[in-house]
C-alpha cells in the first residue's frame, strides 16, 4: 500500500512539473503561473475536490513553493498599508493635539485677563474712603487725541449717573477727575497733567497747599510756607476745599524736598489703571471754580 502512494506521488510530481513548463510556454510569466496554480490548487483545497491524503500532501509540498513567492508581494503591500495607515492615525493625532493644545491656550489667557481684572477690582476696593459716599465702578477705555496731554477715556457716562467734576479712584488712590462727560463715556483729567489742579493737605498736620502736575511722572506741592517742616515719605491727601473733592482720598507721599521744592510720588497711574471708582458727590456740594480747568486755559 505504500508503495503505491509513493508511486502515485511521483506520478503526480511528474505530471505537475510537466504542466507547470507546459503553461510557462504558453503563458510566458512564471509569476502569473504560479498566481494561477495556488489559486485553483487551494479552491480545490477548500471544496475538498482533493480527498487523498497521500495526493492532497504530495500537491502540498509541490505548491508551498509557489505560494511563498506569489504571497510575498501580497505580505509587502499589506505592511505598506498597515504602516500607511498608522501614520494617518498618527498625523490625525497630532492634529486633535495641536487643536486641543490652541483651546487649553485660549483658556490660559481668559484666566490670566480674569485674574489681573480681579486683581484690579481688589485693589480698588482697598481704598479706605471716609464717609458713607456711594461709588460708580467702570473701566477705562482706549482713549483717542485730545486736548490735553494726560487724560483717560471711561466707559461710563451721563446715562449712569456721571457728571463734571467727579473724583475718580484708582488701585490705591485718587487719579484725578471728571472734566468732560457725554452720554456713554467721559473723559478723567489726571492728577499729573500740566492742568490738573488739587487742593491737599499734610496728613497728620494741618498744613494746606495745592498738588500740581507737570506732564510727568511725579506731582509738586505749591504754596507751602517756607517755616513748615516737611520730610519724606509724609501722605498727602485731599483736603476737601472748594467742594471739589471729598477730604482724605489718599493721593500720594512726598518724595523729595528740595530748594523749596516738593515732589510728591502719588498712590495710583491713571495710565495703567483698568477699572476706577468715581465717587458720587453729594448735592449740597458744588466745585470751586478755581480748580476747574478747560482746555481754553491749558498754556497759562
Amino acid at each position: 500500500m505504500k508503495k503505491r502512494s509513493r508511486k502515485k506521488s511521483k506520478i503526480i510530481s511528474a505530471r505537475s512539473s510537466s504542466v507547470t513548463r507546459v503553461a510557462e510556454q504558453i503563458f510566458g510569466n512564471p509569476t502569473i503561473l504560479y498566481g494561477g496554480l495556488a489559486a485553483v490548487l487551494l479552491l480545490l483545497s477548500l471544496t475538498q475536490i482533493v480527498t487523498f491524503d497521500g495526493t492532497r500532501g504530495a500537491t502540498q509540498d509541490t505548491v508551498s513553493p509557489v505560494v511563498a513567492k506569489v504571497m510575498a508581494p501580497i505580505h509587502a503591500i499589506g505592511s505598506y498599508l498597515s504602516n500607511t495607515t498608522s501614520f494617518t492615525a498618527m498625523q490625525a493625532e497630532i492634529r486633535n493635539l495641536r487643536s486641543e493644545n490652541e483651546r487649553l491656550n485660549e483658556w490660559y489667557q481668559t484666566a490670566q485677563y480674569l485674574r489681573a481684572e480681579n486683581q484690579s477690582l481688589k485693589a480698588l476696593l482697598n481704598v479706605k474712603i471716609e464717609g458713607n459716599l456711594s461709588y460708580l465702578t467702570t473701566r477705562i477705555l482706549a482713549d483717542p487725541a485730545s486736548p490735553f496731554i494726560k487724560t483717560v477715556l471711561i466707559d461710563a457716562g451721563e446715562n449712569d449717573g456721571v457728571s463734571q467734576g467727579q473724583a475718580v479712584i484708582g488701585e490705591g488712590g485718587l487719579i484725578g477727575r471728571v472734566i468732560s462727560v457725554n452720554g456713554k463715556t467721559a473723559r478723567v483729567l489726571l492728577l499729573n497733567d500740566i492742568n490738573s489742579r488739587i487742593p491737599v493737605m499734610i496728613e497728620g498736620t494741618n498744613q494746606k497747599a495745592i498738588l500740581t502736575g507737570h506732564n510727568d511722572d511725579v506731582l509738586r506741592l505749591e504754596y507751602i510756607p517756607e517755616t513748615i517742616t516737611i520730610n519724606n515719605d509724609m501722605r498727602i491727601i485731599t483736603s476737601g476745599d472748594g467742594g471739589l473733592f471729598p477730604a482724605g482720598l489718599p493721593v500720594g507721599k512726598v518724595g523729595q524736598v528740595k530748594n523749596n521744592m516738593v515732589t510728591v510720588m502719588p498712590f495710583a497711574r491713571g495710565e495703567t489703571a483698568n477699572y476706577v471708582r468715581l465717587l458720587q458727590k453729594p448735592e449740597n456740594e458744588r466745585p470751586g471754580s478755581e480748580y476747574i480747568v478747560t482746555p481754553q486755559n491749558q498754556d497759562e
